[in-house]
């Protein structure tokens, strides 16, 4: 049974040693801080289930504290308690509007503290399982109402592919069914895609975010040769696309699966929605040992849309009828956050730029 982890900052030292005997007497676990800085490094360097937290810290205020947490995307979540030794109405205020969920003022008791405690946490579990839900509830909801679209439709053009190369005479040539062949390979490699955004997806709606003990980081890995399989996958797809392509030998450590999927996104976007008179423009390079990769493409004007737009489920075409669930560049950029990856969307007049740079020293 896993047991809560409390963080108590308390400058205090007498105070802190009695709060942390408190918790372990209560068989609850505890890490503490005696500064706002000591807080911020445990916080990100530790899984926390609640903060208790005094206001008036040498360094910092507790506030901004509170702040920091309630603007970081995995700490938000984490109930807070503020101890103060004077019950000014304005420092309350100030902290409820920041997002505390309670504020103890010295002197207390243990049981006040403790039952404080074990009322935030057990508010937080309930809203943590309710949130699960309505997240789950949430992504089964819209893939249920785009199952057509994103599945159902590439696995038509597998067994519609199948049922013709299986009807058609023996003495037909294999040449001849090359058109069906290329089909089947193309809506199974959609199939896959969709499949495997859908499992991202689901795991950064529960976990907020993919954490980077998720990564499988090895050696280090040839991005050119990575990019230019991906590459020649899609010209065996779309033939007839004009690629310009820049590619230089480029290696840096990183994740096999995670890279592969990045560039297949970037890469598939292009393809789906450049102008099919106009050429794809495609760069990789070395940057400091990293890496830097570029795709340029033409598009209608119905197309426009800023990395800070991206989101879960964001269409950006203006036909909502097609295009999936968007979640190729809502993946694509939630990858490049975890793997420490500049992803830049720069948009000019028919035209979209998406660029990836990655940095050794980030990497590795």
């Amino acid at each position: 049974m896993k047991i809560d982890k409390i963080l108590v900052v308390e400058d205090d030292d007498n105070l802190r040693e009695a709060i942390c005997d408190f918790l372990e007497f209560n068989d609850l676990e505890y890490i503490s801080a005696a500064n706002g800085k000591e807080s911020l490094f445990l916080l990100d360097n530790e899984t926390v289930d609640l903060v208790v937290c005094d206001i008036n810290l040498p360094d910092i205020l507790g506030f901004q504290i509170l702040e920091y947490v309630r603007n970081h995307d995995k700490l938000y979540r984490i109930p807070f308690i503020f101890l103060s030794a004077f019950a000014d109405k304005k420092d309350i205020s100030n902290g409820m509007n920041l997002g505390a969920d309670d504020y103890i003022t010295k002197p207390f008791t243990q049981k006040t503290l403790i039952d404080a405690i074990k009322s935030r946490l057990h508010k937080a579990k309930l809203d943590n399982t309710y949130f699960t839900k309505e997240m789950n509830s949430r992504v089964l909801e819209t893939i249920s109402s785009n199952l057509t679209h994103e599945l159902i439709t590439p696995l038509n053009g597998i067994i519609n592919g199948a049922y013709f190369i299986n009807s058609v005479s023996e003495s037909t040539r294999v040449s001849d069914m090359k058109d069906a062949f290329l089909s089947m390979y193309a809506a199974g490699l959609r199939m896959k895609r969709n499949i495997q955004n859908m499992i991202l997806v689901s795991v950064i709606e529960m976990k907020n975010g993919i954490t980077i003990d998720q990564f499988n980081f090895s050696s280090k890995i040839k991005i050119d040769q990575k990019v230019t399989d991906i590459i020649d996958q899609y010209k065996t797809i779309n033939p007839k696309t004009i690629i310009d392509l820049n590619i230089e030998p480029v290696s840096a450590i990183g994740s096999h699966k995670h890279l592969r999927i990045l560039f297949t996104e970037i890469v598939d976007n292009a393809f789906k929605f450049s102008d099919s008179k106009q050429p794809i423009l495609i760069n990789l390079s070395p940057a400091e040992n990293g890496f830097f990769f570029q795709v340029s493409n033409s598009h209608s004007e119905g197309i426009k849309f800023e990395a800070n737009e991206i989101g879960l489920y964001k269409k950006f075409h203006v036909d909502d009828s097609s295009n999936g669930l968007g979640l190729g560049l809502f993946v694509s950029k939630s990858l490049c956050k975890e793997m420490n990856i500049d992803f830049t969307v720069t948009q000019y007049p028919g035209s979209t730029q998406i660029t990836l740079l990655s940095l050794a020293d980030k990497l590795e």
